[in-house]
Formats: structure tokens, sequence, C-alpha cells
């Protein structure tokens, strides 16, 4: 059932002015995709793996820009130049945030419960609110 209602969102999209369905369109696949037993191993990968690609995802663009410019001469401005520093910019960029989902986020949120307490939260959210502070006094007595 939110399956049909969620293909019919996205359906509308096309259609109509989408503005007010987005919100409801986005509910829909998230209700859609929360379906209750065993967890498979992809979407846990491919939802771990979004926020590290997020962060690091200008590493592949460098990396590309790097091998399609300087090691593979790719010619700037045509079609296959570019297509090629997209395709390796993007396979690049999962690699870079596969790497840092596997080797950082997973050991973070395995140790999670060691390594937090509630002083700890409470230290960090006040020395965040204090280098804010004095960012923000700083930057307004100086400029």
């Amino acid at each position: 059932m939110m399956a049909a209602a969620t293909l019919t969102l996205l359906a509308a999209m096309f259609v109509i002015d989408t503005g007010p369905l987005r919100a409801l369109f986005a509910i829909g696949v998230v209700l859609s995709a929360a379906v209750p037993g065993n967890r498979h191993w992809l979407p846990v990968f491919v939802g771990g793996v979004s926020y590290p690609l997020y962060l690091n995802h200008w590493m592949g663009a460098y990396v590309a820009h790097g091998l399609t410019r300087h090691l593979l001469h790719a010619p700037e401005g045509t079609l296959a130049g570019t297509a090629l520093f997209v395709a390796l910019a993007y396979t690049s960029s999962l690699a870079f945030g596969a790497v840092a989902y596997w080797f950082i986020d997973r050991q973070v949120l395995a140790r999670r419960q060691r390594w937090f307490t509630r002083f700890r939260g409470l230290a960090c959210g006040a020395t965040a609110y204090s280098l804010v502070a004095i960012g923000v006094i700083g930057g307004t007595l100086s400029g």
C-alpha cells in the first residue's frame, strides 16, 4: 500500500507543481523502506557510506582532476574528457567514502558506548559554543 502511494507521488512530481509534495514523497520513501526484519548488508552499507561520501567527495574530484589532466592528458572541454573525469570522480569518491565508513565510522560506532559519557558530551558542547562565541566576537571586533 505504501509503495503504491510512493509511486503515485513520484508520478505526480512530473505532472503538477511539486513543492508541497516533496516532503510527502520523502516521508513515503522512508516509510516504504522501513520494513521490520533482518537487515540486509547492502542498504546498511549504502546508508552508512552516505555521510562519509558527503564529507569526502572532494577527494574524488581532486584525484580525478589529477588523473585526467596531468596523468592521462584527457582533452579538456570535450565530451570524452568530461565523461572520463565524471566517471573517475564518482568511482574514487565512492572508494574514499567506503574506506572512511569501513575504517572510521564503523569503529567509532562500535566503541561509542564506551567513549561517550554525559560529562564528555557537555564538555564538547561547551567547547563548541565557546569557540563559536570567540569567532563571532573576534570577527565583530576586527571587522
